[in-house]
């Protein structure tokens, strides 16, 4: 007999009358084949561990005894249940089937939507349900009736014929989960609120049918070229599916189907030690969109990414051209091409990191307490000291400092010893003495007492003379004004900017040790241009002004003479 699972409650766990064997309480395979003996039933038949229903259901709906729910549970494995001729199987509310290694066969004639089955508990392991009906339509589900079926399938096989349909139903606030399922289906089969992982849909499984919910289908296997979702009133979402030779793609309802394949990275340094906090960014180089953009954890890894290689929605549209950003503050920032195939596998790898070498102050603490901060508004960068002193700070510092800010970006700045490169950024340094060079396609502003030892070039100005063992210099646009201290283009101890043109010529009048050199100077390309008075080139400047000065002394002795003679005429 039966174990009820209600002290108190009377119950007959096993009953019977013409038309049904209906289950109640708690009870086993071997219970009810037991029973069935015991009272010499002809329908159903025991055969061993088989049981063939011929015209009698077989009942699993919870009964209400004494004001007690009592839910059926059935408990069986090795077995077999055979439903031919129109006898059926129901199941409803918390009613519990759990099976192992057990084989549920339907033949005979069609039964329509077979079932009436608003619920029930199914856990199934190692089984296999097929339908062999002759004719009509056999459902696995009452469609209409939209059960709220919960449970867990592993490795169970659905096989049907042509002329029945699989209708596999989840819950209305979680979906069910049928892991290791394999269907092979000369027709369809009708989802809704369902989770499929590691399934297998064999050559004769033809479409999809999703009537509802958000159905997810995950590292499934679908042996037909051609992918046919009918009917997308549900969400349809495939997670690294993997496609048979000559696949096709996706046809039918496909509005609302998605196709993601699944991302997995650990992070390492050069010693192979794990880094954490690195900086992860997959880009959709269709969309311009980021995938995901996440950090590592103590092992080095992200958690697993999905990433999109295909949405039906109009446009229907599959990708495949991705970038891989990587970056952080002790390491060169890496970008790399990651072709996600629309036909291919997930990616799982590990990405070997290089140590930024240009870094200069490893331990990040340090280099947060510097005495100036570092901002991006209005997507210009701007270096603000104290507010109302001027800070000194190395082009090193400098580079450390905007490196660490940029943690959570891809590099902002670059160096080359003490020249800062800020690619197409504004730069605004306030309060700021910069020991160090600047350069930007953008324009850089000196606010606030701010000075920058170095070059400054920018989209004002791509050149510059820097001046070496000078104290202060004169610039002019001929060697005449030069000579004479008149018209000078521009005057200072700094640098000197200007926009470079190949053959063009500046005279200088420079200070050094208190006093006056001429020099001239002409530029072979863009960027800086050293002027400086080493003992050979203040030979040279020597001589050369003492020769144009000479030539100015004798061509004004010869007008002078000129003019007194035309005077005595």
């Amino acid at each position: 007999m039966g174990r009820p699972r209600n002290a108190g409650v009377q119950l007959m766990p096993i009953t019977h009358d013409a038309t049904y064997i209906r289950i109640t309480g708690d009870n086993t395979g071997d219970e009810l084949r037991t029973y069935i003996s015991d009272n010499s039933l002809t329908d159903p038949v025991v055969n061993d561990r088989n049981i063939t229903f011929t015209a009698r259901h077989l009942w699993f709906i919870p009964e209400t005894i004494n004001g007690v729910a009592v839910p059926a549970v059935l408990t069986d494995s090795n077995a077999l249940y055979h439903f031919t001729n129109g006898a059926r199987n129901y199941i409803g509310g918390t009613s519990t089937l759990n099976f192992t290694n057990v084989v549920y066969v339907i033949s005979g004639g069609g039964r329509g939507y077979y079932g009436n089955c608003p619920g029930g508990v199914l856990n199934w392991t190692n089984c296999r349900y097929q339908i062999l009906t002759s004719g009509g339509r056999t459902d696995f589900f009452n469609a209409s009736a939209r059960p709220n079926l919960t449970g867990a399938f592993s490795n169970v096989q659905f096989i049907a014929d042509g002329q029945s349909y699989m209708h596999l139903f989840g819950s209305f606030a979680q979906p069910s989960d049928y892991s290791n399922l394999t269907l092979d289906i000369d027709g369809g089969c009708v989802f809704e609120y369902c989770s499929m992982s590691d399934s297998i849909f064999t050559p004769n499984f033809q479409r999809l049918y999703v009537d509802g919910g958000y159905c997810t289908f995950t590292r499934h296997t679908w042996l037909n070229p051609n992918w046919l979702v009918q009917r997308g009133a549900g969400v349809t979402k495939f997670i690294d599916p993997t496609k048979p030779s000559g696949w096709t793609g996706y046809a039918g309802a496909i509005a609302k189907v998605t196709e993601y394949f699944t991302h997995n990275l650990t992070a390492m340094d050069l010693a192979g030690q794990p880094i954490e906090n690195l900086n992860v960014r997959l880009i959709n180089n269709d969309t311009a969109v980021n995938e995901y953009d996440t950090t590592t954890d103590p092992a080095g890894e992200i958690a697993e990414q999905e990433v999109l290689t295909y949405k039906g929605a109009t446009p229907a549209e599959y990708y495949a051209d991705f970038t891989l950003k990587c970056w952080g503050y002790l390491y060169t920032f890496k970008s790399e091409s990651r072709p996600f195939s629309t036909t291919g596998q997930p990616i799982s790898e590990t990405v070997t990191m290089l140590t930024d070498m240009t870094v200069t102050e490893p331990d990040s603490s340090i280099v947060a307490a510097y005495p100036f901060t570092v901002s991006l508004p209005g997507g210009s960068l701007k270096i603000t000291g104290d507010n109302s002193t001027l800070q000194t700070v190395t082009a090193a510092e400098l580079y450390d400092a905007v490196k660490l800010f940029s943690a959570d970006n891809p590099a902002i700045v670059t160096r080359n010893g003490t020249d800062i490169d800020a690619g197409a950024l504004d730069v605004e340094l306030e309060y700021i003495t910069l020991d160090g060079s600047i350069r930007t396609t953008g324009t850089v502003t000196l606010s606030n007492g701010s000075t920058v030892s170095g070059g400054i070039i920018d989209s004002t100005g791509d050149s510059f003379l820097s001046f070496k063992d000078i104290e202060s210099w004169k610039i002019y646009a001929t060697q005449s004004n030069a000579n004479k201290d008149k018209s000078a283009l521009a005057n200072g101890s700094g640098i000197f900017r200007f926009n470079y043109a190949a053959g063009t010529t500046y005279y200088l009048r420079l200070v050094a040790s208190g006093e006056q050199i001429l020099k001239t100077i002409t530029p072979v390309e863009a960027g800086e241009t050293v002027v400086s008075l080493s003992s050979v080139a203040l030979l040279g400047s020597i001589a050369n002004a003492v020769s144009v000065v000479g030539k100015e002394v004798g061509e004004t002795k010869v007008q002078a003479s000129i003019a007194a003679q035309n005077t005595q005429t």
